[in-house]
């Protein structure tokens, strides 16, 4: 997870056999995350998805995917 020069890696990771499946990863791992993200403020951050080499293949804004929408007054 990247915020602007802030970045937490995870340690963990996980090995899959391609990039459409770690794509499919990252979204589903978002959306259970949401409700803790946008309680934190973090809609603006960016999970990053790298290959077994480190080099970036998928950027996916939090925000982007799941915008907070508010009430109607």
């Amino acid at each position: 997870m990247r915020h602007g020069e802030e970045f937490e890696p995870d340690l963990t990771g996980l090995d899959l056999p391609s990039a459409e499946i770690a794509q499919a990863e990252a979204f589903n791992a978002l959306r259970d995350l949401w409700d803790e993200l946008a309680m934190e403020g973090f809609t603006d951050w960016t999970m990053e998805l790298a290959d077994e080499r480190g080099e970036i293949i998928l950027r996916l804004s939090v925000g982007a995917l799941f915008p907070l929408t508010l009430p109607v007054s």
